[in-house]
């Protein structure tokens, strides 16, 4: 699958942040899966005490403004790309047990790039609500279903959120 986001020329929107923004955005995708809520830039900053820097809430506000993370008005991440702290219909399933839901179909199949390791992902299609399955072993597709399965492609270098483009 890499090879084939090399062929479309889609880049890494995460090329865009710095290591350490890369580093908060993954610890706070890792909080919202593993207390299964939204990640409160306010209350919950305790969790990236691993983290040594003193600006981390100007790296945050940079997440923000280039859409790595969106936050509600009650300063919650609800979305940390490719994970989202609500419920959607793009259920990911990680190797290693854990369990969340994605922003969008495409995002849940990313996870296995994300994470590194291999996904189920359980959706529904957004024209027919027909159930999808998806399973990625090793970046390979390995199963799927229904077998008339695909994915329509848009340019996403033509956009800064990708979310508007799900």
């Amino acid at each position: 699958m890499n090879e084939i986001a090399k062929k479309l020329e889609v880049k890494n929107k995460c090329d865009q942040y710095s290591n350490i923004e890369n580093k908060i955005r993954k610890e706070i995708m890792n909080f919202i899966i593993n207390n299964k809520r939204a990640f409160n830039i306010e209350d919950d900053l305790e969790a990236l005490k691993e983290i040594q820097d003193l600006d981390l809430l100007n790296h945050i506000n940079n997440l923000i403004k280039e859409n790595g993370i969106v936050v509600d008005e009650n300063k919650n991440v609800i979305f940390a790309y490719p994970v989202s702290a609500v419920a959607t219909n793009h259920h990911v399933k990680l190797n290693d047990g854990r369990e969340f839901y994605a922003m969008c179909a495409i995002d849940a199949m990313g996870c296995a790039f994300t994470f590194h390791q291999d996904v189920l992902v359980k959706s529904k299609c957004s024209n027919t609500s027909e159930d999808v399955y998806v399973k990625i072993t090793n970046g390979e597709i390995s199963e799927y279903y229904p077998k008339t399965l695909h994915a329509l492609h848009v340019d996403l270098n033509k956009h800064t959120d990708w979310g508007t483009t799900c």
